[in-house]
């Protein structure tokens, strides 16, 4: 529809922009879908009118747990210099723009790496490859990530041409002719242990034995030796440690021994599957203010070293609030004076396991007004009661309506019927109204914006002076049963409790002879009684707060003789204070 517009913090939300929105009519009412929601689209959501705003609802967006897909390549391991790409069809086109990132840290179109995505088809080529494009490749759109095995780089096999003259050349292999072996297979997960013999029937030391990989010497750099290294068991007994195995470290290992190569093992490292587990907490519901732990005890001593700690999957570090403690058995996660922004799933994490817990909740702690301190920063107001008091608040921030807790005194105060705020979504300058104010309502007001005191006024509310005006009537004297009839008309219809008649200080009632009308929406107020008689004489007035409509003395007398019946003009208020 034309004429309806949506907003998102107070902004009209374009046909380009998120969240996808439709609005549809349904007999005589709107249903307005939101699609494919992220979480900056936290927001207050109303809808606009024919030029009014009606809020729709204040909607926060939680993180959706991330699933994990392993993505199946036809081959894991590639020559330096090759070529990579890597192709993914989503079976819809993704909702968030795929991001693809290498062990985690994010990847850029540059010289050698080319993103592509198209529709619901998605790519990755990295030309001119190197050793250290060795790693894990991952895709994430929204919750989904999509992630490679671990990807080897290796050196391509060359050989080393020696010029001796100009016409002949002699072709050399860059290691020992190796006649081929056989070697048992051995599979393990990624992050497992193993220990392989080296059998020899000769005394044998670690330094009698080099190491081979795939026909090639194994690197012996830093890295290497924390998860390969030699240990002597015995004369005659050495043997190959793999700890804490990676999935580069696949391969067909043997030992050169006395110009001999001896097959050891050809180790397969199949990628570790994540294993969630959920970590049970006496509670998952905290105060603000109060403190959270969350401690995580290992079976095993330092398996928890490359553990961290994540919240909604971003990495957590430790500030004045949020203390991390690890030993060598323990994690632990502590946050003091809680906040509403610490809501959300904690994890403590490594590249297998992720430790979860239940989403946790914080409740906002009861507000509490220090009247003295704010007292003394604001000025006095004095108003009369039933007037109508407006205070202006001007935050340098959009906050939302729903959001501002007005005080009177320490006592929250509704917005119903009586308080009403506006805002000005321009400016983000807020109108309160407190209408009708009584002698109770007196004392000092308080707006709380998120979390901030701001005093707005201490009122004195003193009683409204009665004015009393006098109805000027063409005449005060009336026979028997002829007809009286007053009228009175307010330029606005008068605010809190409806103009009463009165006679001789007594509220008059309808009866079948007193008729008490309303019309003009409220504005008019007449009294007519017909057939008067002697006990109707009196006074009559009608009253509203702070005004008294008062007649003469009417008196009704007997008639002697025929008399033409004379009835008073209608009596017009020209000004009333309300």
């Amino acid at each position: 529809p034309q004429d309806i517009q949506l907003l998102k913090n107070g902004k009209p939300i374009m046909p380009s922009q998120k969240p996808k929105t439709s609005i549809k009519r349904e007999d005589d009412k709107l249903r307005i879908i939101l699609q494919t929601l992220a979480l900056d689209d936290s927001a207050l959501y109303s809808v606009k009118i024919q030029n009014e705003i009606h809020p729709l609802a204040q909607i926060e967006v939680e993180p959706r747990q991330p699933e994990i897909q392993e993505m199946q390549l036809e081959q894991d391991t590639f020559y330096v210099g090759d070529t990579v790409t890597l192709d993914l069809e989503f079976t819809n086109e993704p909702t968030e723009q795929p991001r693809w990132a290498k062990d985690s840290v994010p990847l850029r179109n540059n010289d050698r790496v080319t993103i592509e995505n198209t529709g619901n088809r998605v790519s990755l080529i990295v030309r001119d490859l190197r050793l250290d494009d060795a790693g894990i490749y991952e895709v994430q759109s929204g919750p989904l990530i999509v992630r490679t095995p671990f990807i080897n780089i290796v050196e391509r096999p060359q050989d080393i041409t020696e010029i001796v003259d100009e016409t002949v050349t002699y072709t050399i292999t860059p290691n020992l002719p190796l006649p081929p072996v056989d070697a048992k297979v051995c599979t393990i997960k990624e992050g497992d242990d193993v220990t392989l013999k080296i059998g020899s029937s000769t005394p044998l030391t670690i330094n009698d034995v080099e190491l081979f990989k795939n026909g090639q010497p194994l690197q012996t750099d830093n890295e290497t030796r924390k998860h390969l290294h030699l240990e002597q068991y015995g004369d005659k007994d050495v043997r190959l440690s793999i700890t804490d195995a990676r999935l580069i470290d696949a391969g067909d290992y043997s030992a050169f021994i006395n110009n001999t190569l001896q097959p050891i093992i050809k180790l397969d490292v199949q990628p570790r599957e994540m294993q969630i587990q959920m970590i049970n907490l006496p509670q998952d519901t905290f105060n603000e203010t109060e403190t959270l732990k969350i401690d995580c005890q290992f079976p095993q001593s330092n398996i928890n070293k490359d553990y961290k700690w994540y919240k909604d999957n971003q990495l957590l570090r430790p500030n004045d609030r949020l203390e991390i403690k690890k030993d060598a058995l323990n994690d632990s996660l502590i946050i003091h004076n809680l906040q509403m922004t610490d809501a959300g799933v904690y994890e403590l994490k490594n590249q297998n396991t992720i430790l979860r817990t239940p989403p946790i909740k914080i409740i906002p702690s009861e507000k509490k007004i220090d009247v003295h301190e704010l007292r003394p920063q604001v000025n006095s107001k004095l108003v009369h009661e039933g007037d109508t008091v407006t205070f202006e608040l001007t935050p340098n921030f959009d906050v939302p309506l729903n959001k501002i807790e007005l005080f009177h005194e320490k006592n929250p105060i509704t917005h119903e019927p009586y308080v009403h705020m506006k805002k000005d979504y321009k400016t983000n300058s807020i109108t309160v109204q407190i209408e009708d104010i009584k002698i109770p309502d007196q004392g000092l007001y308080t707006a709380i914006v998120q979390g901030q005191s701001v005093p707005l006024a201490e009122l004195i509310v003193e009683p409204r002076p009665t004015i009393i005006q006098d109805m000027d009537l063409p005449k005060d004297v009336f026979y028997t049963d002829e007809r009286l009839e007053l009228e009175c008309e307010f330029p606005q219809v008068p605010k809190g409790d409806q103009p009463k008649w009165f006679k001789n200080n007594q509220p008059l009632q309808s009866t079948p002879n007193v008729h008490l009308l309303t019309e003009n929406q409220g504005r008019k107020h007449s009294l007519i009684i017909d057939h008067l008689k002697p006990e109707d004489t009196g006074q009559y007035e009608l009253r509203v707060k702070g005004l008294i409509v008062r007649t003469p003395l009417i008196r009704v007398i007997q008639r002697d003789q025929p008399q033409i019946d004379e009835q008073p003009t209608p009596y017009i208020v020209t000004e009333v204070e309300d």
